[in-house]
């Protein structure tokens, strides 16, 4: 009953914001539903639900009822036996609300700026322990949103404080003023395009050390479970070697950084690699670091001249002391 009554509810909102908008009034969004889940009636009750919980407006409410409508249109489709024969994604949901996690999993998953503070009450540290024995190998997904014909400045991921010259990202809390040790900031890059979950930011001193940190979420590359930092570290590895072939990995080692206060697991490795770029051929070093904080990981590449190894590794501690993520 709840799939019919909401897709009925929501067409209508649907229709009315087609046929009897004014210049006076406002824009109405309508729902957007990828053409993958056309015909899947959850992900439909889903997007209908956004319009009609959202009353115009996206947020941590409207999306966490969404979410909940999707799952019971899906339980009442398996009763009926008219559901898809194999989702994966709608049976880890069932188990998340089956636990009484869905605001959290909401929260972590799904969350925006525009949302601001986290609601109070929600069990982050407790999802966070469940998810990594019972959510192994989750992705989220979102097949349907809101869209507006004129929206309004998207809010940004990025804050930008001008006293300090400081980017902050949203989601991690990691700052990144203009200069870090002898290095100096360059340009800020998002790779996951209007989430700006998944960023980097170069730094140089001067032409000789090439720097950049990237932070992205773990559940967009790796299973929540223990092993996922060795996992991660694997594939960056095979990234590097994949992009220079030949390179040598001449060690590694277990490396904890320290980030205001709080030591963060991580590891590292030193590639030997060459550059003909210029002409002719260079001897190059790089470092990967990587590390977990919490729902991140947080990545370093450093890139620099062979022989420039001691002021590299100088520079570098120097870039991690002076690094922060209040």
């Amino acid at each position: 009953m709840l799939a019919k009554n909401l897709i009925a509810v929501g067409l209508a909102l649907v229709v009315s914001a087609c046929v009897s908008q004014s210049p006076k009034q406002p824009i109405r969004p309508q729902v957007s539903l990828d053409s993958s889940v056309a015909d899947h009636a959850a992900w439909a009750g889903y997007a209908l639900a956004l319009v009609a919980y959202g009353d115009g407006r996206y947020s941590f409410e409207s999306e966490l009822k969404a979410r909940d409508s999707m799952i019971q249109i899906w339980v009442e489709l398996k009763e009926q036996g008219k559901a898809r024969s194999n989702d994966a994604y709608m049976e880890d949901l069932i188990q998340v609300r089956g636990a009484g996690y869905l605001r959290e999993y909401v929260w972590t998953f799904h969350r925006t700026p525009a949302w601001g503070e986290s609601p109070a009450g929600l069990k982050l540290d407790e999802f966070w322990h469940w998810r990594a024995d019972h959510l192994r190998g989750h992705r989220p997904q979102t097949h349907a949103k809101l869209e507006r014909p004129k929206p309004e400045k998207r809010l940004s991921a990025w804050s930008y404080d001008r006293k300090k010259d400081t980017y902050t990202h949203y989601y991690s809390g990691y700052c990144f003023p203009r200069k870090l040790g002898p290095f100096e900031r360059g340009e800020l890059h998002n790779y996951d395009e209007g989430v700006e979950r998944d960023v980097s930011v170069a730094y140089n001193a001067g032409h000789t050390l090439i720097l950049t940190a990237y932070v992205y979420p773990l559940g967009s590359t790796a299973s929540e479970s223990t092993e996922s930092l060795d996992t991660e570290f694997k594939r960056r590895k095979g990234e590097v070697q994949m992009a220079h072939p030949g390179a040598l990995v001449l060690s590694e080692n277990q490396r904890s950084l320290s980030v205001q206060g709080r030591t963060l697991p991580g590891v590292e490795a030193l590639f030997e690699l060459s550059d003909d770029s210029s002409g002719h051929r260079e001897l190059l070093h790089s470092r990967l670091i990587l590390a977990a904080d919490g729902e991140h990981f947080f990545k370093v590449r450093l890139t620099y001249p062979e022989p420039a190894d001691e002021y590299a590794a100088d520079a570098l501690e120097k870039f991690f002391r002076d690094f922060y993520a209040p």
